[in-house]
């Protein structure tokens, strides 16, 4: 299973909460918190170490089956700017008996995990009060994430019985 994430997604969902965030939320004065939780380009960079942060968070959790693991510039059509490539984490997943049918939901789900986690460590520098229900959302979607992950098809069933067998034992 190959899980890979856009970075400029993980991004642009993040600054998405933080707007919601400084939009509805006042200070004790009944300002709102929108100056606070707007990013200047320095910080917004700072988001960049963030999500290698949180990916590293993902490899600790998924070390017993990742196979590999990749942050990198991905030439993939439709997400290309003027030609560039565009940065992102991809993880390689090695299991036996992979539930393909949940990769879908794995990659959203570690997308969500990165998404809460730079949020909560965004939160944490600016707005400490705001941070501890994203820091309950990343051990939630960690969660999820690995159960997923680690999720398996089960087994072949055969058509054969007890009946089947053939041979000896000698004792």
């Amino acid at each position: 299973m190959q899980i890979s994430i856009y970075l400029e997604d993980v991004k642009e969902a993040v600054k998405r909460q933080l707007s919601i965030i400084g939009k509805h939320h006042n200070t004790q004065k009944g300002d709102t918190l929108f100056s606070v939780t707007t990013l200047s380009g320095v910080e917004e960079a700072v988001m960049q170490q963030c999500i290698i942060d949180g990916a590293q968070l993902v490899v600790s959790n998924l070390a017993p089956v990742l196979s590999g693991y990749n942050v990198g510039d991905l030439p993939e059509k439709g997400k290309q700017k003027d030609g560039e490539t565009v940065p992102y984490i991809s993880f390689e997943v090695n299991t036996t008996r992979n539930n393909n049918a949940l990769s879908g939901a794995a990659q959203d789900s570690v997308k969500s995990l990165l998404i809460a986690y730079v949020t909560q460590s965004v939160l944490a520098m600016v707005l400490p009060e705001l941070a501890g229900k994203y820091a309950t959302d990343v051990q939630t979607q960690l969660l999820a994430a690995t159960r997923l992950i680690f999720t398996k098809t089960p087994p072949n069933s055969s058509e054969k019985t007890l009946a089947d067998c053939e041979g000896s034992v000698t004792l």
